[in-house]
């Protein structure tokens, strides 16, 4: 791929390589998007800009709003007038947002970029979980999120791309750290010293393994939002790759989608001409947003069955199981939306919790209708005294059928079970079963249960 500015970026070679599986989105504050209401209008603007307001609102020195990554000099005031205390920053930072009505990503561009399939490794330098949100209202793969933080054990030691390559999972990692590590990489100063240490630490056994697996992919830096040279030695620390200079480059290492510094109205023309120099290809946009929409466009057209179906919320189907079915519950869903149906899939392993509670209450009372997997094993009612979380799912649906009359209720066997015989567990006793073993898309039944699906999902 040439250095190009946007007007001639070559997109193909991009495409290609997503398509092999070789490429890491890198994804900073300037995709971190919220939409919140004032004064009866709703208002698009940056998360970290708008956290960073509100941090200025709270300190003495006051920040320039042109401020090239304002964020982290708002964050240091704050700390420099609190004694240093990262939880009550953290802590200010999380209240921030609950206050108010807000709406994360509102033009879905972490969604968009959570729908393409190849995208198995995401690393962000955000702080907040709006990249995770994003992956598992549209994947039903298992998301995991691993946070680095100097000041405190990271969790990216003995990393292994290969592992989470060969395996369902979603892999994201917090390269400064998340609200709910010990001590996030708040500051420049932060940034700065966990560049030296990533640095430092690629020849280190533990953290070698990391880098060595970073060293084989291809980096997509998107909307990192730092200053020209704090962004040159980030990328170069975690590229692994050394900036040399050769006319022959010909392999995609590096790749950067930035305004780099508009808010300066000073375009760097010294950082594009790095980029040329070194063999990095760039997209120069004023919004980052208007890159994913075209990526997404364009690899939509490459590749079509990379793309994962948008998933509309309310969902047309909540689906119902226990742990241990799991993988058939997973098998069912894609086969589901592969045929359009709209299905909720729950990807937290684990249960219980106040706030996940009212999650998947109201998540069950906004849907239309309620898959319960039925199965030998999900007969067992109580675990260590306590009910099981699919007959407590099962409850709420039942109640939402009850009082309302607007969801449907669909069990469906998944294995040899006897239902007149062996059906312990009564919710749903004198409800039509569907019998589709091991959530294949094999059968009768299973085309009857698409169709009373398509038929629910028509009727919205």
């Amino acid at each position: 791929m040439a250095d190009n500015d946007n007007g001639n970026f070559e997109w193909k070679p991009l495409l290609t390589q997503i398509q092999n599986g070789r490429v890491i989105p890198v994804i900073g504050h300037g995709l971190y998007y919220i939409e919140i209401e004032q004064g009866g209008d709703k208002k698009e603007c940056l998360l970290y800009d708008y956290l960073a307001e509100l941090l200025n609102e709270k300190s003495e020195e006051k920040i320039d709003p042109n401020h090239n990554h304002r964020f982290a000099r708002a964050c240091l005031s704050f700390l420099k007038e609190h004694n240093q205390s990262y939880l009550d920053l953290s802590s200010f930072l999380s209240n921030s947002l609950k206050d108010f009505h807000c709406n994360a990503d509102p033009r879905g561009s972490l969604q968009k970029l959570a729908m393409i399939k190849n995208f198995k490794w995401l690393i962000t330098t955000a702080y907040h979980d709006h990249l995770e949100r994003a992956i598992k209202k549209t994947r039903v793969t298992d998301t995991v999120s691993l946070s680095n933080t100097l000041k405190k054990n990271t969790d990216i030691q003995d990393i292994r791309l290969t592992k989470y390559d060969n395996t369902n999972a979603t892999l994201i990692i917090h390269l400064l750290g998340t609200l709910g590590s010990s001590f996030p990489e708040f500051t420049e100063r932060d940034i700065l010293e966990t560049t030296v240490f990533l640095q430092q630490k690629k020849t280190d056994t533990a953290f070698g393994i990391f880098f060595q697996s970073l060293g084989e992919k291809i980096l997509l830096f998107i909307g990192c939002g730092f200053e020209d040279w704090l962004f040159r030695f980030f990328a170069r620390a975690v590229n692994n790759q050394e900036f040399q200079y050769s006319p022959y480059i010909n392999d995609l290492k590096l790749i950067a989608a930035d305004n780099f510094g508009e808010k300066k109205n000073v375009p760097p023309q010294e950082l594009f001409d790095f980029f040329q120099d070194h063999g990095i290809s760039y997209y120069h946009c004023t919004d980052i947003r208007e890159f994913v929409d075209t990526l997404f466009d364009e690899y939509r057209k490459f590749d079509p069955d990379g793309i994962i179906k948008e998933i509309n919320f309310p969902s047309t189907a909540f689906i119902s199981f226990i742990g241990e079915d799991r993988e058939i519950a997973r098998r069912l869903t894609e086969n589901l939306r592969s045929d359009g149906i709209s299905v909720w899939f729950d990807n937290e392993q684990l249960r219980g919790g106040e706030d996940i509670d009212k999650k998947i209450y109201h998540d069950i009372r906004k849907s239309h209708a309620f898959i319960q997997l039925v199965s030998k094993k999900s007969q067992i009612e109580r675990e260590n005294g306590e009910e099981r979380y699919h007959v407590i799912e099962a409850r709420w649906a039942k109640e939402k059928n009850y009082f309302n009359n607007d969801l449907e209720i669909l069990p469906v066997a998944i294995d040899d079970i006897d239902i007149k015989k062996e059906l312990v567990v009564d919710t749903f006793k004198n409800y039509f079963h569907f019998h589709i073993k091991d959530g294949l898309k094999e059968g009768e039944d299973y085309n009857k249960l698409l169709d009373k699906l398509r038929d629910i999902q028509d009727r919205r």
